[in-house]
């Protein structure tokens, strides 16, 4: 009989145990949010950032994820692609976060993903990049070159020369864009008189723009990322004072950026000029609007552009995968994002299966004197990505890259 009883009370305290370590199925999930909080980038992130808590509260309002709320984890990294990774690590391995969105630049995104793959994790990234990758790990919910780039080459050529000056700052983005922005300017008859790189961050752009007013293009492609763009377009006006400069279309930057310069510089800075995105805040549509309104909702009162929709849609297709797998494990999730659709702020956004990027609708727009940008150009349907276009093999792509990353002395950005 004691034995009895003494195996009845062990199993009771197996019992409670075990209800005492079960997870409670209502407690929150930890999710990580990693962007640039100060720095350079700090000048682009902060605006994702916020369209991501935007994109959580709005979730949790409707019911969570599998019926718990998403809790974000905002850590800074602090426009350092090091940073990133060890924010990263942290975060995965400290925290026992397998979830991040964040990252703008590539620089960054290279640094992040051997720390997420080597840790199982999964990272949703928001912003446009060079392709020339593809990672289970990371879900690329951004343009690759040929739905960015491609299509803006072919609309200037037609609408404004066929003369092109390249300006970009130094790191594997620009670098490995504009390699391919030049090979495709060649297949289509134009040419590039020029192309000039300058360190993140960097301030004095005059010479730059004294090499643009010598040489007259019809077109200036501009590949700067963060706050160089403001002392660019200052540069631009200053030095050609009453002339009219190049159009100028960049590919990093949008409404919140526009906004900045003009609050900086003035608005004549930057009217006129255009941007080549997936989205444009201008876009006339119910998930636009929902998309808008959201965002007030949480506060945000700065115009939305382009990451700011992806992360917005990120968060999103993360809800989606999550319940259609039942988990938040982000090795059960991954397979659960093929094929995925989520009709968001730029339209119906699809994920490929395999190389687990979204197919885009490319866009021009234009900034008018409301500082928004009217659309001068859309794709009539949704581009396929090409991670590592036609013009050269893969083994070719891959060496470029590794060229630059021995010429920045094992890093994906000049020093």
């Amino acid at each position: 009989m004691k034995k009895a009883l003494g195996a009845f009370a062990l199993l009771l305290a197996i019992g409670i145990a075990a209800l005492w370590l079960r997870p409670d199925p209502a407690a929150p999930i930890e999710v990580g949010v990693l962007h640039s909080l100060t720095g350079t980038m700090a000048f682009s992130e902060q605006a994702v950032v916020d369209a991501t808590l935007a994109a959580i509260d709005e979730v949790n309002r409707q019911g969570g994820v599998l019926g718990r709320p998403l809790k974000p984890v905002v850590v800074d990294g602090a426009s350092d692609p090091v940073v990133f990774a060890q924010q990263a690590q942290s975060l995965l391995v400290d925290r026992g976060i397998e979830i991040i969105f964040g990252a703008w630049t590539s620089a960054s995104r290279k640094e992040l993903r051997p720390v997420i793959e080597a840790h199982e994790g999964l990272l949703l990234y928001p912003v446009q990049f060079e392709g020339l990758e593809a990672s289970p790990s990371i879900v690329y919910l951004a343009q690759v070159p040929n739905q960015q780039i491609k299509p803006s080459i072919k609309w200037a050529i037609d609408h404004l020369g066929d003369r092109f000056f390249l300006i970009g700052s130094d790191y594997i983005f620009p670098r490995a864009a504009n390699s391919y922005l030049k090979e495709v300017a060649a297949i289509l008859g134009a040419e590039v008189i020029d192309e000039h790189y300058v360190r993140l961050g960097e301030e004095q752009l005059d010479a730059v723009v004294e090499a643009i007013y010598a040489q007259q293009p019809d077109a200036i492609f501009n590949t700067l990322n963060g706050d160089s763009n403001l002392y660019f377009f200052e540069a631009l006006q200053r030095l050609y004072g009453d002339q009219e400069p190049p159009p100028v279309i960049s590919y990093s930057i949008a409404e919140n950026e526009v906004a900045a310069i003009a609050e900086a510089i003035g608005p004549e800075a930057i009217v006129g000029h255009y941007a080549s995105w997936n989205y444009f805040a201008s876009i006339d549509s119910p998930q636009n609007r929902r998309f808008k309104q959201v965002l007030r909702e949480y506060g945000i009162t700065t115009t939305p552009n382009d990451p700011m929709a992806a992360a917005y849609t990120g968060v999103w297709l993360f809800k989606q995968a999550a319940e259609a797998c039942n988990t938040v494990r982000a090795e059960d999730i991954k397979r659960c994002f093929y094929n995925m659709t989520f009709n968001g702020p730029a339209g119906v956004v699809v994920i490929e299966r395999g190389v687990m990027n979204a197919w885009q609708h490319a866009r021009i727009g234009q900034v008018n004197a409301d500082l928004d940008f009217d659309i001068v150009w859309s794709s009539d349907v949704a581009i396929q990505p090409d991670n590592f276009p036609y013009h050269r093999s893969r083994t070719r792509w891959l060496q470029e890259l590794e060229g630059l990353y021995e010429m920045w002395n094992q890093s994906w950005s000049a020093p």
